[in-house]
């Protein structure tokens, strides 16, 4: 056989042995602790320091990257939380565990539970403990978000039947008829409310700014827990401003929601573009605008992408944007 005929045969065996070969990359450890079980109970080893005994260990939860726990314990036969290396608790008596959370850097943990009332025409209550510190029971609790790192954390809560709240890292705000969305920045750094009176007039507070009187507004696509977030208002006229990880797009209307690529590296929209000569179709993504409509995410060999449609009178072409 001629070696120059040979030579491809050889690259492509050696570049496919070269990614076979690769060391594939194993779990890593963030965490670790012990639950040493004895005659005196259950001792808690975490980080080098002893907790308990405890007459059972019965949950433990992590943080969204795996850096921090919080534990759920028995002691006296009564449910506690340690976490903080201190211990709360304990879960007063006819209130069963809905959700215990923690922060990455384990600055915030939070905790709700449910007590089920004894009448048929009264609703449950929700006690909401944060960092061992106790609010409520509420009749109704409908929004909890903490940041991964700095400690923020808010909640929205209904106090009474016409009266609702916002507590922003502990401090109240209100109150309000109604809370009808809140939500906290991924950083921690920034959050919002919508909030309505008895009449049904509308406003939506900040921590930038507060915008009373709102026609409407889209938050369906509000991504409290991932690294983009987006919503629209509508104030006063038929433009609607759009607001993407604090950033304002001005001169549309019917904005359908953000569309994230599975990887949380890219954000689109979808809108119409209002303009003098009519309006027309658009899709901005990462901030760039382009003709078009139908957008969907996709996906070209290993990269992310949008694909849309444009239409030209009968026309219709698909485009597609491969992501960096």
């Amino acid at each position: 056989m001629n070696r120059s005929q040979s030579l491809p045969g050889i690259l492509l065996l050696w570049t496919c042995f070269s990614a076979w070969a690769q060391p594939v990359q194993g779990p890593q450890t963030r965490l670790t602790y012990e639950d040493r079980s004895g005659t005196t109970g259950h001792t808690l080893i975490l980080e080098g320091k002893s907790y308990g005994p405890y007459k059972d260990i019965a949950a433990a939860v992590y943080s969204t990257s795996g850096t921090a726990a919080a534990f759920v314990v028995v002691k006296r036969n009564r449910l506690w939380i340690l976490a903080q290396g201190k211990e709360t608790g304990p879960l007063p008596a006819g209130f069963e565990l809905d959700r215990l959370q923690i922060a990455d850097d384990g600055k915030v943990w939070v905790l709700t539970a449910t007590r089920a009332s004894t009448l048929e025409d009264e609703p449950p209550e929700t006690l909401l403990w944060v960092n061992g510190k106790s609010y409520g029971p509420y009749p109704e609790l409908t929004t909890v978000e903490y940041a991964e790192t700095g400690g923020a954390w808010l909640a929205a809560v209904r106090s009474a039947p016409e009266e609702a709240g916002v507590l922003i890292s502990g401090k109240a705000a209100g109150p309000f008829y109604t809370v009808d969305h809140a939500w906290l920045l991924p950083d921690g750094k920034g959050w919002g409310y919508v909030v309505s009176d008895s009449d049904g007039k509308v406003s939506v507070v900040t921590s930038e700014k507060t915008w009373p009187d709102i026609v409407g507004g889209n938050f369906a696509a509000l991504y409290p827990r991932e690294p983009h977030w987006g919503y629209s208002l509508r104030i006063g006229d038929e433009e609607e401003w759009i607001f993407v990880d604090g950033q304002t797009y001005s001169g549309y209307l019917n904005f359908q929601g953000l569309l994230l690529t599975p990887s949380g590296g890219h954000w689109a929209f979808e809108a119409e573009k209002l303009s003098d000569a009519g309006d027309s179709a658009v899709v901005v993504v990462d901030g760039r605008e382009y003709p078009g409509e139908n957008l969907v995410w996709s996906r070209l060999g290993t990269h992310e992408s949008y694909t849309w449609t444009v239409r030209e009178g009968g026309k219709i072409s698909v485009q597609t944007l491969k992501l960096p």
